[in-house]
Parts: C-alpha cells; sequence; structure tokens
C-alpha cells in the first residue's frame, strides 16, 4: 500500500476561473478540502493579477486550433519571444499540397488588403506567385535529382520492402525532399495550421505584448474565445494596436547573396577549469535525461552562446528547442541555397533575383509590412544561449541523419567548437555510438564514411 497518491484533474476545465481560485487557496490551506472551502474568497483580480502573483493563471491552459495563419506569423510571431505554449505545426516537409493550388492567391490579397495597402496589390501578388510558378516548374528536376541522391547517399533506404513497392517509397520520399529543398523561393506568407496550448496569464501577456496589428488581431480572437467560458475579463483590453510596442527584424544589407553553408560562431563558453562532461553519451536517450536525472547534475554546467546564421525554414525549426534561448533575429540579405539546387544556372539565377526583388520591395515599404512575406530561403542570424546539457540534447537530435539538412549541419558546426573546448570528443549521431532514435532508419551505409552531400 502507498503512503501517497495522486489525483488527475481534468487538464481541460470549464471553469479556468474557479481553478485559479482553487490553486490559490491550496498554497494558503493546510488540506485540500479546506482550500476548496476557502476558493470563493480569493479575489482573483485584485489580490492575484494586479499584483504580478500569476501562477494559479499559468496552470488553466488553453487548446486553440489556428487555420489560415502565415508561416510567418508563426515563426514571427506565436513562436518568436517566449517558451510558454505547445505547439503541433503543420509540416511545409510532409505536407507539400499547401503549395499547390490557386486559393493562396485571394488569401494574400485579402492580406494586402487588411494590413499593408500602401504596397499595392499587384506588386507582392505578382512577385509571390513567381515562385510559387518557379517551385512548380522545377519540382519534377529537383525531384530526379533527389531521387538518384537517395540511391546514392541512402542505399539502404526502405530495404526491407518488396522492389516494387520500394520504388514507390523511393519516389514518394524523393518529391518530399524536392520539395523542402526548392520551397526556399516559396513565401512564409502561406497559410499554415496548427494546435497551440497556451496558459492564461500568458495568452494576457501576449495579448497586450502583441508588436504588430496581424499578431493583436490573432490574439484578440484567441483571448475572445477563452473568455467566453470564463469571468477573467480583466486579462484583456478593448484597444487598437500599441505602436509603442511595434517590433520587425531589421534588414542588415539590402543586396542579396547566395549562400550554400549556415553559419555557426561560437562567441563564449562560462565553465570551470576543473570539468567534467564525461557522461553525457549515456543519458542521452529519447527523453531529455539530461535536464531531470540527478546523475546528470554531476557534470559541470556551462553556459555557451553562439550566434547562428541560417534560413528562415530552419530558424523555425530552431525556436522549438524552448530551453536554449534566442536571441531577436536580423535579416542579412542573403540566401540559403540547399544543395539539390547548387550548380543549377537557372535556378540560383532565379533565386538571386527573387531575393533582391524582396529587399526592393522592403526598402519601399519598410519590414513591418514585408516581414510576413520573406521568403523561407532568406538568411536570419541570431543569438543563441543556454547550458551544455540543453545543447547537447538538442545536438543529440540534429545531428539525427534524417533531420533536415541545414539542421544537421548548423548541429554539427555547433558541435565542432563547443564540445573540444568543454574537453570532450565530438561524436556523430546517435546511431553511430549508440542506436537509431527514429522509427525507421534513414538507409545509409553506416560502414563507410558518412555522406551527407545532398540529403
Amino acid at each position: 500500500m502507498s503512503l501517497f497518491y495522486a489525483t488527475l484533474m481534468h487538464p481541460k476545465p470549464h471553469d479556468p476561473e474557479g481553478k485559479a481560485k482553487l490553486l490559490a487557496s491550496l498554497c494558503y490551506q493546510s488540506s485540500f478540502q479546506d482550500a476548496c472551502k476557502g476558493a470563493s474568497k480569493i479575489p482573483l483580480k485584485k489580490g492575484l493579477f494586479k499584483p504580478g502573483h500569476h501562477t494559479p493563471f499559468e496552470s488553466t491552459h488553453w487548446q486553440f486550433f489556428i487555420e489560415n495563419i502565415p508561416v510567418s506569423m508563426v515563426t514571427f510571431g506565436l513562436h518568436m519571444t517566449h517558451p510558454f505554449y505547445n505547439s503541433l505545426q503543420r509540416s511545409g516537409r510532409y505536407c507539400y499540397e499547401m503549395f499547390s493550388g490557386n486559393t493562396y492567391k485571394k488569401f494574400v490579397s485579402e492580406f494586402v488588403d487588411e494590413y499593408c495597402p500602401e504596397t499595392g496589390d499587384r506588386t507582392i501578388l505578382n512577385w509571390v506567385v513567381r515562385g510559387v510558378e518557379f517551385f512548380n516548374a522545377m519540382l519534377p528536376r529537383i525531384t530526379a535529382k533527389a531521387k538518384q541522391a537517395i540511391r546514392d547517399e541512402r542505399p539502404y533506404f526502405m530495404n526491407n520492402l518488396p522492389e516494387d513497392k520500394r520504388e514507390d517509397a523511393i519516389d514518394k520520399q524523393a518529391k518530399r525532399i524536392a520539395q523542402e529543398q526548392l520551397r526556399c523561393i516559396i513565401s512564409t506568407i502561406f497559410p499554415t495550421g496548427l494546435s497551440h496550448d497556451i496558459d492564461t496569464i500568458t495568452l494576457a501577456s501576449m495579448y497586450h505584448a502583441a508588436w504588430n496589428e496581424p499578431l493583436k488581431d490573432l490574439l484578440r480572437q484567441m483571448i475572445g474565445k477563452a473568455l467566453e467560458y470564463t469571468g477573467l475579463s480583466f486579462v484583456a483590453k478593448d484597444d487598437l494596436f500599441d505602436e509603442d510596442m511595434s517590433w520587425c527584424p531589421t534588414v542588415s544589407d539590402y543586396t542579396a547573396r547566395l549562400v550554400v553553408s549556415p553559419h555557426v560562431t561560437v562567441t563564449g563558453i562560462s565553465e570551470e577549469k576543473d570539468r567534467d562532461f564525461t557522461g553525457f553519451d549515456k543519458l542521452h536517450g529519447s527523453l531529455d535525461l539530461l535536464q531531470f536525472s540527478p546523475k546528470a547534475n554531476t557534470q559541470k554546467v556551462a553556459d555557451i552562446t553562439s550566434i547562428v546564421a541560417m534560413s528562415v525554414a530552419s530558424y523555425g525549426q530552431d525556436q522549438r528547442h524552448r530551453t536554449v534561448s534566442h536571441g531577436n533575429p536580423i535579416v542579412t540579405g542573403d540566401f540559403y541555397l540547399p544543395p539539390l539546387l547548387r550548380g543549377d544556372l537557372e535556378i540560383e539565377k532565379f533565386c538571386q533575383e527573387f531575393m533582391n526583388d524582396w529587399l526592393t520591395m522592403v526598402s519601399q515599404f519598410g519590414a513591418n509590412k514585408l516581414i510576413f512575406f520573406i521568403p523561407y530561403g532568406a538568411v536570419v542570424s541570431y543569438v543563441k544561449k543556454a547550458d551544455n546539457k540543453s545543447y547537447y540534447h538538442e545536438l543529440s537530435r540534429r545531428k539525427c541523419l534524417k533531420a533536415q539538412e541545414e539542421i544537421c549541419h548548423v548541429a554539427n558546426l555547433t558541435d565542432n567548437q563547443v564540445f573540444p573546448t568543454l574537453g570532450k570528443k565530438r561524436t556523430g549521431p546517435p546511431c553511430i555510438e549508440d542506436k537509431c532514435l527514429e522509427a525507421i532508419r534513414c538507409g545509409r551505409d553506416m560502414s563507410k564514411p558518412l555522406n551527407r552531400n545532398l540529403l
């Protein structure tokens, strides 16, 4: 018989106000029963919200299903500044139907009319359409290159399938990889969908801090839906967008350059001289044991700061590691050219012109209007900071040979600089030292030097 017991409360309560009062009362009562009796006496607005005692509100999570939101409003909006959320976003990596059809034209026109009418509907729309049309025209060519690359670099891909079914699997994978690399010329204005879980106080804080009109409109809608279920009316305001909170990434250079590699510079590592970083390899596992196991606390902790430059597509992925702090991004003017596109003069010429045209529109109409249309391939630079445990957990996943190729390169560039300095030998992906963490192996020949030139 256990000396203790746990009770599971419903994670999506119908009475968030009542739950907040109960949790606040629990701090001041000697039993759960007494807390239930005293909950009604808790003054939420005067006693908790205004003084900044927000913890009871953080136990109230709202789950929103958001459709028709630009990818840019997720990357430079919902996921930009805070770690107190849980998101499951539709992946452009797999759902390449996002870029097909013509319905996006209506969406782009309506977005321009609502939020940046001074730019002129046709100017931006024509630029977006050019990218989509070129994407569709080049997709068969890049798919053929991806198919050959799978055979060269991943000879055992789906080797467990019969030959006829294996060919179908290769065809599907080749198209996925081709669109993943070719989408660099797609504008991030394309709408996506996601599930977004957020607690009450974070929702209120995001609403008050919203730094552009589209984000304010979205958060006003979200907080309005939350208020339908609770009396927490004091967390919202009905004012218009506050220009004092306005922010958007700066553009450091208006001349487009094609780059073929992400860039990482580790600028600082603060740690004790008698460091001991052994044992990390055995703690990477499929869960984040480094953050939760007391055994990991015996390792010395170092704060690591780096400057990363990568495409907007990969930057959106990088934001998801919430134990790693990300600084505000700067648009560098560079354009990342994925490996399957390199050496194709027609594609390279188009990419440079496409990025130059976006930069020209930014110089005319301002980054605060055009940031929502930034191409996936545009490079942003930003500061990252974390302790060595958080970095190691991130890198152990990013070095996986099935990760996006740019993400994998950033992980290796970081690893090359960080862990030798900390007195730890550099390791490859987890499958080299231990076992594959993915359900389906990548199909590479692990008996030979790893080849990831194209995929």
